[in-house]
């Protein structure tokens, strides 16, 4: 998994002695025994408050999720997904964040079970929730947050959510309702391009928080886009264009090989009959397929996987697209040129299929 819950606390739970009310005190104490005593049993109540028993509780739950075999007997136990929905929308400064962190955690882990992501995706409000986690920066209170510490929690949160979201994506009865979710496919595009961060170069894994949030947010579009022909036709659509333009961004731009292979992944995923004049008539992405396609380089153990998918990319544009389309004679002369340039035209194995992390 990409985030853990914080490691147990070692540290002794301090429990308060059962008492009740005053005139059951022993009646040989003093005035300033009762006194010393009920402040004793307030700094101990203090040290198991809700608060501090909700973030301990949470670490111990996360625990349990780490193991396969229970995750759906957990995912299915009553009224749990909604606390830690209720846990993680808290704007209570009486729920530490430590304790929405492992909400989250927790429900990233129980959404990698088959047997849980489809009724994780229609439990009530449980989706709006990730989104809501994944898009901070439309909410002005937290656009600009007030310390480091508080915005380390909010990139690790939309990390973990877009994790979840990813997870939840991977099953076929999902595409189509999350498409459906308000500004769920936005709220990916938004992960997807933020590379970098005025907060920065102070350590604490500010690069390593986007980059999570930028690889699953391009693995869950790969996985929507490996949809019904409808729901791809309106993935290209989406925004008047911006996600075909946000994934040529990110196929060009982004450092990480991963996150680039996902992003082909998703142009491949959503060619199809019914989009594939959309997809030919992007500026820009003919010549993209084509560099990568060409390119000779290698990147550690990936060996040409850009360039494979990229013309299994433009392979299957061909098959999709109809010989009256406009596009038509411009993709065949990029494929004319691809085929000659590339030494084999053997199509290495590349995953383009859903995939739950």
């Amino acid at each position: 998994s990409s985030e853990q819950c914080e490691d147990v606390n070692t540290e002794e739970d301090v429990r308060p002695k059962r008492t009740t009310s005053d005139s059951t005190l022993d009646s040989t104490m003093s005035g300033s025994e009762k006194k010393s005593q009920k402040e004793n049993f307030y700094v101990s109540s203090q040290n198991t408050s809700s608060p501090n028993l909700l973030r301990k509780c949470t670490k111990i739950i996360g625990h349990f999720a780490r193991v396969g075999s229970a995750t759906e007997t957990m995912a299915y136990h009553p009224d749990l997904l909604s606390t830690l929905k209720n846990i993680i929308d808290s704007q209570s400064d009486f729920v530490p964040s430590e304790a929405r962190l492992n909400s989250l955690w927790i429900i990233a882990n129980l959404a990698c079970n088959t047997e849980n992501m489809v009724m994780m995706a229609c439990t009530p409000g449980l989706m709006d929730t990730l989104v809501k986690q994944c898009r901070f920066n439309d909410d002005k209170r937290l656009k600009h947050p007030e310390s480091f510490s508080d915005y380390i929690h909010l990139i690790r949160a939309q990390s973990i959510a877009a994790r979840a979201m990813l997870n939840l994506s991977w099953a076929p009865e999902n595409k189509i309702p999350m498409f459906e979710v308000d500004n769920l496919v936005d709220s990916l595009i938004t992960m997807l391009l933020t590379r970098t961060s005025e907060w920065g170069g102070r350590g604490h894994g500010v690069s390593t928080f986007l980059l999570q949030s930028r690889r699953h947010a391009s693995g869950a579009l790969r996985n929507l886009a490996a949809a019904p022909r409808r729901n791809k036709f309106h993935l290209c659509k989406h925004g008047n264009g911006s996600l075909l333009n946000s994934l040529l961004d990110a196929a060009r731009n982004d450092p990480d090989t991963s996150v680039k292979t996902r992003v082909l992944a998703t142009l491949h995923n959503l060619t199809c009959a019914d989009s594939a004049e959309i997809l030919i008539s992007e500026p820009g992405l003919l010549d993209l397929l084509s560099e990568l396609a060409t390119a000779n380089e290698t990147t550690g153990n990936t060996e040409d996987e850009l360039g494979t998918l990229a013309f299994r990319t433009l392979r299957t544009m061909e098959k999709a697209a109809s010989s009256d389309m406009s596009c038509h004679d411009s993709l065949q002369k990029v494929l004319n040129e691809v085929s000659a340039t590339r030494n084999s035209t053997v199509l290495k194995p590349v995953k383009t299929e859903s995939s739950a992390e």
